[in-house]
């Protein structure tokens, strides 16, 4: 029943780790084709600008160099809230897996206790040696 619930909540985030990541690659490459933009943006200032060009076309590239660079800070930040997102999801992730190999562990020592029950009246020597076996799982763990 516990095993049930923690694989069930492992699927869930597992899921939702799957979706984050997912947006956190469709942002990167936003950021990325907003980058080479505004690098272009900035090269055709460099080129066009001459004593003789109109001042609107410069400043009209400024704004719009402006929005940019505004929008990839809004990226940046969306980027860096989802990566803190991710990271603490991939901790819980880690924690749970821990949780369920242990309830694991604890189903097979229960099983291998019930084992050994029926050993010691008729085969003593093979449930001293379960034992053992058991205590040196729970010494690794």
């Amino acid at each position: 029943m516990v095993l049930s619930f923690l694989e069930k909540y492992r699927e869930e985030l597992t899921a939702e780790t799957m979706e984050l990541k997912e947006d956190y690659d469709l942002i990167l490459s936003r950021i990325r084709e907003n980058e080479k933009f505004l690098q272009m943006m900035k090269d055709e200032e460099k080129v066009y600008v001459t004593g003789f060009s109109p001042r609107e076309t410069v400043n009209g590239n400024e704004e719009k160099i402006k929005e940019v660079e505004t929008a990839l800070s809004s990226l940046y930040d969306k980027r860096d809230t989802l990566d803190g997102k991710i990271k603490k999801l991939e901790e819980r992730l880690l924690e749970l897996q821990q949780a369920i190999a242990e309830v694991h562990i604890e189903n097979d020592m229960s099983f291998s206790l019930k084992t050994i029950c029926q050993y010691i009246l008729s085969d003593p020597y093979r449930a001293k040696t379960e034992l053992e076996n058991i205590l040196q799982k729970i010494q690794t763990h």
